[in-house]
């Protein structure tokens, strides 16, 4: 039986076409292999903005979301074998017309078929390390946006947020392009919060800290015209702590102790204390009371 390869990338620079090998997707009518490299995504990060990181990896999620539900609901049900979507036809489909963040190489034909194993040689060989550690056989470490990603699934942050929802200038005075933020509600007041990742280089994350402050500040003032008079609201953002005695570190311990006034920072295991805040208060979607503004 035939088994195809097709080999994941991410554009980092749409103008210079440039791109970074991310991951690989293996599969026949059988299974279907899929992994991602960390290392690279870090590499990633340092090049692309942490919108492009968020959605690249939110579409991991959702690929292996579906080959897990794929393989679930056949054990399940071994009378009616539901076949896979990653199929010749779909993969050759998804390498003509995904020019964007992510693309996906032509389907490349393997004689044999493909174990567990034989996908890892594979992956070392067409993308690079396996894990964190390149030959220790440990779990590869999840990023937080992954982290905050899959605590973002709950029904109450569907029901009653936008989660990642952009913000246009020609509704938010203050701000000149469109800016995304992890997730936004409101009530009598706002209630935003924005993935902010300290393990990267210390440029992207003061990079992303100014763009949140101006986000912040103009929130507040859109908050006195058209919510309150105060412009309060609860302005978070999330992040686990760096390694102590790192630059990422001094960078924290400034936003920590020197930035209160605008935002606080919340661990991504906090997230379930914003659930319930939500779901015990009168909260709605931000988009549906922004369509009310002229």
């Amino acid at each position: 039986m035939k088994s195809y390869i097709s080999i994941l990338y991410i554009q980092t620079n749409s103008l210079a076409a440039e791109k970074v090998a991310i991951g690989l997707l293996a599969f026949n009518d059988k299974f279907v292999h899929f992994h991602v490299s960390q290392n690279k995504l870090k590499v990633v990060n340092k090049l692309a903005s942490l919108e492009a990181v968020k959605h690249a990896e939110l579409t991991f999620d959702l690929i292996q979301n579906k080959i897990d539900e794929t393989i679930k609901s056949n054990k399940n049900n071994s009378l009616f074998i539901q076949k896979s979507i990653f199929n010749i036809e779909y993969i050759k489909y998804l390498n003509k017309y995904s020019k964007g963040l992510i693309q996906f190489s032509e389907p490349k034909s393997i004689a044999s078929s493909i174990d567990k194993k034989t996908f890892k040689e594979l992956f070392k060989q067409f993308i690079g390390e396996w894990g964190e550690d390149g030959e220790k056989k440990s779990t590869p470490k999840h990023s937080i946006i992954s982290t905050v990603n899959k605590q973002l699934k709950k029904e109450v942050f569907k029901k009653k947020a936008d989660i990642h929802y952009q913000l246009k200038p020609e509704k938010i005075e203050g701000i000149y392009s469109p800016c995304e933020v992890t997730l936004i509600a409101k009530n009598g007041a706002l209630l935003v919060g924005q993935v902010i990742d300290f393990n990267t280089h210390e440029e992207t994350i003061s990079k992303h800290l100014y763009e949140y402050e101006v986000l912040t500040i103009a929130l507040k003032e859109f908050s006195k015209k058209y919510l309150n008079s105060t412009g309060k609201g609860s302005y978070i953002i999330i992040a686990e702590e760096p390694s102590l005695n790192s630059p990422q570190h001094k960078i924290f311990e400034k936003v920590a102790f020197h930035k209160t006034d605008l935002f606080s920072i919340k661990h991504p295991e906090e997230l379930s204390n914003i659930a319930d805040n939500l779901e015990e208060k009168n909260y709605s979607k931000f988009s549906e009371f922004e369509k009310t503004i002229a």
